[in-house]
């Protein structure tokens, strides 16, 4: 298994953690379950520390593919600016979500509300992660491009407009 391979393993983590740990916690909210709501919390907490090692892939990764036929470095920065900013305000979502844990064990009554920041920035770090899974799968598939750009169309028409500036 190469880098490229581990960074594909691990990138799916956050974001599905995220798709289910966010419900489990509102739920739990809305039920008033502190298992529930830890439960989600722990996944949340789990998506973020997830997001750290699929980050630190990602640069040995694009080593691997930049070589690759009908892949451009346009796509991998957008893709690597986007993670940039999902894993910063993911860790932040890991960080509320540690709180709303320890909070939660130290006065459970005011759990609920500790918890408020976490699930806010969940939500927040969910459409991130989800925007830079959607950049990154545009790195190697054509047909998720708009109007099934190529790479070598996108590399011409940067060159092209770096040539008016």
């Amino acid at each position: 298994m190469d880098s490229a391979h581990l960074h594909l393993i691990l990138n799916h983590f956050p974001l599905f953690a995220l798709v289910i740990g966010l419900p489990v916690a509102l739920y739990g909210l809305m039920r008033n379950s502190r298992v529930m709501l830890n439960t989600g919390l722990i996944i949340i907490l789990a998506a973020a520390a997830v997001a750290v090692p699929t980050y630190l892939t990602g640069e040995p990764a694009e080593e691997i593919v930049e070589k690759l036929p009908g892949v451009s470095e346009v796509f991998i920065e957008s893709h690597e600016d986007a993670a940039k900013f999902a894993l910063g305000v993911a860790i932040v979502t890991g960080i509320a979500a540690a709180v709303g844990l320890v909070i939660g064990l130290m006065k459970p009554g005011l759990q609920r509300v500790s918890a408020m920041p976490a699930l806010l920035f969940a939500l927040v770090t969910l459409g991130l992660m989800g925007w830079t899974a959607n950049l990154g799968g545009q790195i190697r598939h054509t047909e998720i491009r708009a109007g099934g750009t190529t790479a070598t169309e996108v590399d011409a028409k940067r060159v092209n407009d770096d040539d008016d500036h």
